[in-house]
C-alpha cells in the first residue's frame, strides 16, 4: 500500500483540533520517519472597524501580530508535547480560516487534510462550517476529527456504492487504520428494487425470500470488490454488511450509530445517490447527524 508522504494538520486549538493533530502525528509515524506533517493555524484578523474606538480603547485589543506570536508559542508547545518522530514543519500565516486551508491545499497537494470537525464557535454542529468546506472544496481527501477521539481508530466504516471514487475511499481508510489492525465494516446500501410497483405473482412464488437471497448476493459482491485492496492489510478485521433502505445515506448514519464507529470513510461522488450523504443541501443535514470522525475521499 502507498505509503502518504505530507499530512496537512490544519488547528485552531480547539478540542477538536487537537485530537485531529494527534491522528496527523500518529498517522504519519506509522507511515515512517520520512512522512511529513505540516501544522496550519491561521490567524483571523478583527473582522470589525476599529476606527471608531478612541487610542486608550484600541490599545486593548490584541493586534495580528500579538495573536501570531501567541499562536506559535501554543503550537511549539502543542509540538514538543507530542515528541514526533516524524517531520513536522510549523506554519501560522495570517488570513481566513477555510480560504487558508483551501489555498495550502492547492500549493501544497497533500496526500490527506486533517482538521477539527468543528470549532469551539460551532461545537453545537457535528460538522463545523469549516470542516464542512473542506469536505465540500478540499482537493485532498479529509479527515474531519471529532473530540474525545484522540486514540487510533478501532472501529471504521466505509460506505461502497462500486465506484471507483468509493474503492478510493477504502484505500485511504487502510492508510489512516492503526497498524495493529481494527474491525472495518464496508456497507452498501440500496433502495427497493421493486419500489414502486408490485413484483409479479410468479416472483413472488418463486422466489418468497427474495430479500434476503438479494442481500446476501449484494454482500458476496462487497466482499469480492474489497478484496485485493484488503489484502494489503491483513491485520484488518473485515466484514460486509448490505441492507435495503430507502435513504442509503441515513442507511448508513443509523448504521454507524448502532455500531459505535470512530470513523466513516466516503466517496464524496459516485455512481449513486450516495453522492446525497457529502454534497448538496441534504448533505449538510446528514454531516450534521453523523456521531463520529469522517474521511471524505473525491475521485481521482
Amino acid at each position: 500500500m502507498d505509503r502518504l508522504k505530507t499530512i496537512l494538520a490544519a488547528i485552531d486549538f480547539s478540542p477538536c483540533a487537537n485530537d485531529g493533530f494527534a491522528h496527523a502525528i500518529r498517522i504519519a509515524q506509522e507511515h515512517g520517519p520520512e512522512t511529513e506533517v505540516v501544522v496550519l493555524h491561521a490567524v483571523q484578523t478583527l473582522l470589525y472597524n476599529r476606527g471608531w474606538l478612541d487610542a486608550e480603547a484600541d490599545a486593548l485589543l490584541p493586534t495580528t501580530s500579538q495573536l501570531m506570536d501567541q499562536s506559535v508559542g501554543r503550537m511549539q508547545a502543542m509540538v514538543a508535547a507530542c515528541a514526533p518522530s516524524c517531520k513536522v514543519r510549523q506554519e501560522v500565516v495570517a488570513g481566513h480560516a477555510l480560504g487558508t486551508i483551501l489555498e495550502w491545499c492547492d500549493r501544497m497537494h497533500p496526500d490527506l487534510l486533517v482538521l477539527g470537525a468543528h470549532s469551539t464557535l460551532d461545537a453545537f454542529r457535528h460538522m463545523g462550517y469549516v470542516a464542512s468546506g473542506a469536505i465540500r472544496k478540499a482537493t485532498a481527501p479529509v479527515l474531519a476529527v471529532h473530540a474525545s477521539s484522540s486514540r487510533a481508530f478501532g472501529r471504521m466504516l466505509v460506505a461502497t456504492d462500486f465506484s471507483d471514487t468509493s474503492l478510493a475511499a477504502l484505500r485511504h481508510a487502510l492508510r489512516v487504520a492503526p497498524t495493529d489492525g481494527c474491525d472495518l465494516e464496508i456497507i452498501h446500501a440500496f433502495p427497493d428494487p421493486w419500489a414502486g410497483v408490485e413484483p409479479p405473482d410468479w416472483h413472488r412464488a418463486t422466489v418468497p425470500d427474495f430479500a434476503e437471497r438479494y442481500a446476501t448476493r449484494v454482500r458476496d459482491q462487497i466482499q469480492e470488490w474489497a478484496k485485493p485492496i484488503l489484502a494489503e492489510k491483513p491485520k484488518v478485521r473485515a466484514s460486509f454488511t448490505a441492507v435495503q433502505h430507502p435513504k442509503p445515506g441515513q442507511a448508513i448514519v443509523e448504521r454507524a450509530k448502532q455500531g459505535a464507529c470512530d470513523l466513516i470513510a466516503i466517496g464524496t461522488k459516485g455512481t449513486t445517490n450516495l453522492r446525497e450523504l457529502l454534497l448538496g443541501s441534504t448533505a449538510e443535514r446528514v454531516l450534521r447527524e453523523v456521531p463520529c470522525s469522517v474521511l471524505a475521499v473525491k475521485p481521482d
